[in-house]
């Protein structure tokens, strides 16, 4: 049985799969390794995301993560003044903090992503089709996706129990309880 949440199909059977990541993904602006630190900064927190993908020669080249692009910024305490801080931060592209990423397909099944965000420690991973980004999968994705699952595996469960058999003169009678 499969129920639909948003237009995002969700499994309820047991053991079967939540479905893959396509439905989930966030879309996300691309950059370049030439991309100024300063700019791709400011695509991160205008889309609301951690990580942008990266492209170069005209093929998915890896993540850049907020973290690692505000550890090559000067820190506040720095000596430089206004000028010298604007200057440096539009020398500092995102070619030195792009890490490889293991991407997944938009037909990933979500609990491989899952496995895979976990094993990586990473809050989000990319999606990747014919080598172009589609954009990134969020961990508050899989979060609700799951969460989705087992609330209606609970549901589920909860039916099957309201349902009880009993036995009566060599037959068996289905008898539905309505709990209240």
């Amino acid at each position: 049985m499969s129920g639909e949440m948003d237009g995002k199909s969700v499994e309820t059977s047991g053991g079967a799969s939540v479905g893959p990541v396509g439905p989930w993904v966030a879309a996300a602006p691309v950059v370049l390794p030439t991309t100024s630190v300063a700019m791709a900064l400011r695509l991160m927190r205008d889309a609301g995301l951690p990580a942008l993908p990266v492209m170069q020669d005209g093929q998915f080249a890896g993540l850049v993560h907020e973290r690692d692009l505000l550890r090559l910024t000067p820190s506040e305490a720095s000596t430089l003044d206004r000028h010298e801080l604007h200057a440096v931060l539009a020398g500092l592209t995102v070619a030195r903090a792009v890490r490889p990423g293991a991407a997944v397909s938009p037909e990933c099944p979500v609990e491989e992503a899952a496995r895979r965000m976990t094993r990586a420690g990473a809050p989000v991973v990319p999606v990747v089709s014919g080598g172009m980004p589609v954009g990134v999968l969020l961990w508050t994705a899989v979060l609700e996706v799951l969460l989705t699952r087992a609330a209606r595996l609970a549901g589920a469960e909860e039916s099957r129990q309201a349902v009880q058999t009993t036995g009566g003169g060599g037959g068996h009678a289905a008898q539905l309880v309505v709990a209240g």
